[in-house]
């Protein structure tokens, strides 16, 4: 099998209307579009119509600091401004990749959470754990406290109790986990792949810097615009 790189002119993120398309994605400003499905993502700088083309199937190519990801958002990229660049040194994928698809949600202007297809069966019998796993406090407080009511009843109620997170979890499936982001504060974003699971902590720490530093760049723009105001 080829290795994967890419090495010459592409496409940079510079702009991202707010509530837009683009914006739905998951996209951040600075990310670098290697690969516009089986198009070349320079022809789409200034080319809405090409970027509003994309099928529900093609498979974005995105280099994030140093991170190689795809996205699929199912929609075209309305609210999105391109600039042209230039990668020098070549960007490898890793030799050892073996694409896997993940559901992708965002807490605007904080971090980015990655989340399984299909929760893995270890999973299964401890809910609370998974949920403390994937960083949903909300869930996983709410889950302590109805641990904590059944346990002061009696054991069996207890035991009902955690009979029934172990049947919503699974039952739910991904859709439990979707749900729980959302009462956190996520918000849903594009399907993701990634070569690694080991990317996964990489790109959720890469895009949190991104994240905050984009929102505070926005704080003081929007401090500076108030002051001239006066």
């Amino acid at each position: 099998m080829d290795e994967e790189s890419y090495i010459g002119r592409f496409a940079k993120v510079t702009e991202i209307e707010r509530l837009s398309l683009a914006d739905r994605s998951g996209l951040i400003v600075g990310d670098v579009i290697l690969r516009l499905g089986d198009r070349d993502p320079v022809d789409a700088i200034g080319e809405s119509d090409l970027l509003m083309s994309l099928g529900n199937k093609e498979w974005i190519t995105i280099l994030r600091d140093k991170v190689i990801f795809k996205l699929l958002f199912g929609h075209g990229l309305m609210g999105l401004t391109l600039a042209e660049t230039e990668l020098l040194d070549p960007v490898k994928v890793r030799p050892d990749a073996r694409w896997k698809s993940y559901l992708s949600a965002v807490r605007p202007g904080e971090s980015l959470l990655i989340l399984p297809e299909v929760p893995a069966a270890h999973w299964w019998l401890i809910p609370l754990l998974a949920y403390g796993y994937y960083r949903l406090w909300q869930m996983a407080g709410a889950t302590v406290f109805l641990y904590g009511i059944g346990a002061a009843i009696g054991f069996l109620p207890f035991c009902l109790t955690y009979g029934i997170s172990i049947f919503t979890f699974v039952a739910g499936g991904s859709s439990a986990l979707k749900d729980a982001a959302h009462k956190d504060g996520y918000l849903p974003r594009a399907k993701i792949a990634l070569a690694s699971p080991d990317d996964i902590s990489e790109l959720e720490l890469v895009s949190r810097a991104l994240l905050r530093n984009h929102a505070k760049e926005e704080a003081i723009a929007r401090a500076r615009r108030r002051a001239q105001q006066y």
